[in-house]
């Protein structure tokens, strides 16, 4: 069997108890440990075994979701450009890692990446750009529509992510998204924790871990197109 290790530099993947998305799951060192290794430096290593060729359904499943994770990421990334709200910026950065998992599966199988050579808002399938032209226009008009963009988009990537698991019993495959599940649940408690601080909702707990991030809360996270 071929090991292929791709390692990408400080992927702390979004704990529980991270603020805005941006603290590292407990485990050695703080880091956790779901799909690869975490070095003491942070750096997150997938190391992939290849044990032969996909099947149709497989082949479709990765390219299906690097369009989605790279969906969450253009989302993300261009609200933070709006809106002044850490948590889009961090997991915007933990969205990019994502894609380049799925990239490297995509490489290490020999499948087309339909991600190659499109910029922020492009896909390969139309039903993307569609939908992220959607969810940025849902995500302009307010900061609580934007923050539920953020937990729809996790909320449609978890149930995708579950759906695509049950038709696979690669390892490498089952590896890699059984992460990005993990990472996703992460995501969407850190979108819930800011629209619950933005309506004055929020539990003590989400209190906590908001005000560790040091983000302002509140009308004080300000719209930066004016």
């Amino acid at each position: 069997r071929e090991r292929v290790t791709a390692t990408y530099a400080n992927q702390h993947e979004n704990g529980p108890n991270g603020p805005n998305g941006s603290n590292s799951q407990n485990g050695p060192n703080g880091t956790s440990n779901q799909n690869g290794q975490y070095s003491q430096n942070g750096q997150y290593s997938q190391v992939l075994t290849t044990v032969g060729a996909l099947d149709e359904s497989e082949e479709a499943s990765l390219q299906f979701m690097v369009e989605e994770e790279k969906l969450a990421h253009d989302v993300y990334s261009t609200l933070a450009e709006k809106w002044d709200a850490q948590v889009f910026t961090n997991i915007a950065a933990s969205e990019a890692r994502h894609v380049a998992s799925v990239q490297t599966l995509l490489s290490t199988y020999g499948v087309t990446d339909p991600t190659t050579g499109n910029g922020v808002g492009e896909f390969t399938d139309p039903a993307f750009t569609a939908l992220y032209d959607e969810l940025v226009a849902q995500g302009s008009t307010s900061l609580a529509a934007a923050l539920q963009v953020g937990v729809d988009i996790e909320q449609l990537d978890i149930a995708d992510l579950q759906s695509r698991l049950a038709t696979t019993d690669e390892a490498n495959i089952e590896n890699v998204f059984q992460h990005l599940l993990t990472a996703s649940g992460n995501h969407l408690d850190a979108f819930e924790r800011e629209l619950a601080i933005l309506a004055g909702t929020a539990t003590a707990a989400q209190q906590q871990q908001h005000n560790g991030s040091g983000q302002h809360s509140g009308d004080g996270m300000s719209n930066r197109s004016g």
